[in-house]
């Protein structure tokens, strides 16, 4: 991993204890390994998450002092 770790953190222009954290966190969120965020981070691809996105709530109405009566 450590060469893998020095590619990412030198493609992303940043410390590798810096890379080397994100990577660790990203992978308990999405329920992968290191290795496989490093590699996705370094080849350009995305790392799915294991959980679900939540769904958007609809828009909330307009206050009726805000609403225009037409």
């Amino acid at each position: 991993m450590s060469e893998l770790l020095s590619k990412v953190a030198e493609l992303l222009n940043a410390p590798e204890s810096l890379v080397q954290r994100s990577a660790e966190a990203r992978a308990e969120a999405s329920g992968r390994t290191v290795d496989e965020v490093l590699q996705s981070w370094a080849g350009g691809e995305s790392v799915a998450s294991a959980e679900k996105p939540a769904e958007e709530a609809p828009p909330a109405e307009e206050p009726a002092h805000l609403q225009m009566n037409l």
